[in-house]
């Protein structure tokens, strides 16, 4: 697919190697740990009261609290309240790095998990000194100690899968009896770039697109109603969610931020290149979900009405997207 804006036609395609960059960081102290990604994520439910950062060019989600297991992809979607759910797709991850910065000599390290290509797919940052000891038990005896081996099950994913640029059309209804982690997982693999792709030819009453113009505004009325979301920002290797009530709504220029409870969720709106509503059939009900896009095609963000949420508040959300206005296909961005 082209880029719909002929203005980013010159932006630089490589991106920089965050883990090259931590690594060779002066004032950092970064330790490679050998535990594959399935370990590494499996010793997360163990930790407490760390912030989790999941991010990508123009989203991230960053919450307070524990862990729940993790979930690959292809499971069902388990919502576990007051913890945070990651659901990871294990062959698009490359190492982990324990990084502690020396000035701050025995505070909090952060634990960093990339892709295969060096890119940041997720963040851990400690809030306990006493939980370093884990993390350095992980980068220093992960090899020689046994009581080290993953306490969770995450599953491995057969490591030779390959993927090809070209996307592979997705069918609207992936199945009779998908469940909301279908949407999830369309994220993982390919940022969603297939997912994207199959938009255009799922009907006009199943996906089209609203104005960006309009996200604030209609960021700012979800604040107001107190509503109840279920929040997504991933990439290719990790996505993060989150359910509840979003509880205010702040704006710093062209970024905008949505908070709940303990999470909170923030748009770059100068990178979002398309906003669009799709009509999907989840647990044989229908459910309408808000989906950003940057300009490579990216889905950046999801959001959609919480599973717990009760059927005025669902009404409302299926409503409030409904009337929004259409975008005009075809226009670029700030002409």
């Amino acid at each position: 697919m082209e880029r719909s804006c002929p203005q980013r036609k010159a932006c630089p395609k490589a991106q920089a190697s965050a883990r090259r960059v931590l690594e060779r960081t002066h004032g950092t102290v970064a330790k490679s740990i050998s535990l594959s990604p399935s370990q590494v994520f499996g010793h997360l439910p163990s930790l407490d009261h760390v912030v989790s950062v999941t991010r990508n060019t123009a989203a991230a989600m960053t919450t307070i609290g524990r862990y729940a297991v993790p979930q690959t992809f292809g499971e069902p979607l388990r919502v576990e309240s007051g913890r945070i759910g990651l659901r990871v797709h294990l062959p698009s991850l490359g190492t982990a790095l324990a990084a502690e910065h020396v000035p701050a000599c025995r505070k909090p390290q952060s634990l960093h998990v990339f892709d295969r290509d060096g890119i940041v797919a997720h963040e851990s940052y400690l809030t306990s000194i006493a939980e370093n000891a884990l993390l350095e038990r992980l980068a220093f005896d992960a090899v020689s100690a046994p009581e080290l081996q993953s306490p969770v099950s995450v599953s491995e994913t057969a490591a030779a899968e390959t993927w090809s640029w070209q996307p592979r059309l997705l069918p609207r209804f992936a199945e009779p009896n998908a469940d909301a982690g279908h949407h999830l997982d369309s994220i993982l693999r390919d940022n969603g770039i297939a997912r994207r792709a199959s938009l255009p030819v799922w009907t006009e009453h199943a996906a089209w697109q609203i104005d960006i113009q309009d996200l604030p505004r209609l960021f700012a009325l979800l604040g107001e109603a107190w509503m109840p979301l279920g929040m997504t920002v991933g990439n290719a290797g990790v996505v993060q969610y989150h359910h509840g009530a979003v509880n205010r709504v702040k704006r710093h220029g062209t970024l905008i931020q949505l908070s709940s409870n303990c999470s909170n969720v923030t748009l770059s709106l100068a990178d979002i290149e398309e906003a669009w509503v799709t009509r999907v059939e989840v647990d044989a009900r229908y459910e309408h979900i808000l989906e950003l896009y940057d300009w490579r095609y990216h889905c950046i963000a999801q959001f959609t009405d919480a599973h717990d949420s009760d059927d005025n508040l669902r009404t409302f959300w299926c409503q409030i997207l409904s009337a929004q206005p259409r975008a005009k296909l075809g226009r670029c961005k700030g002409t």
